[in-house]
């Protein structure tokens, strides 16, 4: 059974059960499990509440905003291989290049190739002005300052060259409102230099069993009684889906009881799921504390379990 409120602040319930389809599912006055489904969705609103949080405490977590890029990515152009940067107008089959330094990654080049002229490259480093091509290192033979380039057809402007912005561009969408953060967003931000996000608050889920046979696991059962367990499952999933899984413990199965549970536990809550006491017997009291506290907007689904 799901409590949860309404955007006019009250509290409606509803009781879908998952399971697979079945012959219950065109029983009369049942509802199907979609159907079900889409008339709670129907009735519920986003949680706006959101704040910041460091992108290194944000995995799993739901992105409160759209974020755009502050930087080009990537941002300057890069070599996509090891090899030399040249002139792509010098870049024949056979020609003879004077190689004029060398650029590592996270150096910034303090050479201008002018015609004639190569540099050693490196993977990552940026192009150096005045180059517009990368030849592997795979198709070059070197001879001291002399380099020999071993190709079979001219090379390409732009080839092997990561060019400026060719993934994003600055101010383009980064990450959209409610992406969950996995490993990979994490790496987009910090790629990016977000050492913050607004991050939207999780929800707070309350958890409460009901039933004279339920005793904690550990006590030794009685003829009649069963340890809980539908409890430990549920806060389980709502804690794995990264909310707060609020544990508000057992009732026994008595109406005023229950109620003043549901009222009580209710109070600071998202949504409220209950287990236990949602048919018609003469101890299932969770239906009428519902409809004593607010509405009951459906009832009975097709499912099985919970149908012959």
């Amino acid at each position: 059974m799901i409590l949860r409120r309404s955007a006019t602040s009250s509290w409606r319930s509803f009781s879908p059960r998952h399971a697979m389809h079945s012959v219950c599912d065109q029983a009369e006055g049942l509802l199907t499990l979609e159907a079900a489904r889409n008339q709670l969705l129907k009735g519920l609103r986003p949680i706006q509440r959101a704040h910041q949080m460091p992108v290194s405490q944000v995995l799993g977590r739901i992105l409160a905003e759209t974020l755009q890029t502050p930087l080009d990515f990537p941002p300057f152009a890069n070599s996509a291989m090891d090899g030399y940067a040249l002139q792509s107008v010098d870049a024949l089959p056979g020609a003879v290049l004077r190689s004029v330094g060398s650029i590592m990654a996270g150096a910034a080049p303090a050479t201008r190739l002018g015609p004639g002229e190569c540099i050693r490259i490196f993977t990552g480093a940026p192009i150096p002005e005045g180059a517009d091509a990368v030849v592997v290192q795979e198709r070059v033979t070197g001879d001291g300052d002399l380099i020999r380039l071993d190709l079979t057809e001219p090379l390409q402007s732009g080839a092997n060259i990561r060019q400026q912005g060719e993934e994003l561009k600055r101010g383009e969408t980064l990450l959209v409102q409610g992406t969950r953060m996995g490993p990979f967003e994490l790496g987009l931000l910090a790629f990016a230099g977000f050492t913050e996000i607004p991050i939207q608050d999780p929800l707070r889920i309350g958890v409460l069993a009901t039933g004279d046979e339920l005793i904690p696991p550990g006590e030794i059962l009685a003829p009649g009684q069963i340890h809980e367990s539908n409890r430990p499952v549920l806060l389980g999933l709502i804690h794995e889906m990264g909310h707060v899984a609020v544990d508000l413990g057992t009732v026994p199965d008595d109406f005023e009881g229950l109620r003043k549970a549901l009222q009580r536990g209710a109070m600071g809550l998202d949504a409220l799921i209950t287990t236990g006491g949602a048919s018609e017997g003469d101890a299932d009291f969770v239906a009428k504390a519902l409809r004593d506290l607010g509405e009951v907007a459906f009832w009975k689904v097709a499912v099985k379990p919970g149908k012959p």
